[in-house]
């Protein structure tokens, strides 16, 4: 229209790029990459020593093998790992280290995240009632 560049100083003239064009194209990097293992609802993922550890419910399992290597008696919230240590924090409040040892945590509700300092320290979030 002709009047459109003395309509642009009162209503402003966008730039508009037109999606995933150019530099903005989709990350299919997870889409192409090679299944290995699956099951129905995976959920925190952690690397421990040369295993990829990761959760389903009360269930642990690595990509090793497609049964679990471990269940626990809550739902497992979080994971984390140092080392050969993993550590798993269970929706009951509880912290068990994979392999035998348990800690239980006084005054935590739910660990929702938990992690290594990279020396004998866990750093843990607490999640809410």
């Amino acid at each position: 229209m002709i009047l459109d560049p003395l309509l642009d100083l009162f209503r402003g003239k966008a730039v508009t790029i037109p999606p995933m064009d150019g530099a903005l194209r989709p990350n299919t990097t997870l889409d192409d990459a090679k299944i290995v293992t699956s099951c129905d609802a995976p959920d925190n993922i952690t690397l421990s020593a040369d295993k990829l550890f990761y959760s389903s419910g009360k269930k642990l399992f690595t990509t090793a093998s497609a049964k679990p290597v471990a269940s626990f008696s809550s739902a497992i919230a979080a994971i984390a790992a140092s080392g050969a240590t993993l550590a798993i924090g269970l929706e009951s409040g509880r912290i068990e280290f994979f392999k035998g040892k348990t800690a239980t945590l006084e005054g935590f509700n739910c660990p929702t995240a938990i992690a290594f300092d990279g020396s004998d320290g866990l750093y843990i979030c607490n999640g809410s009632k």
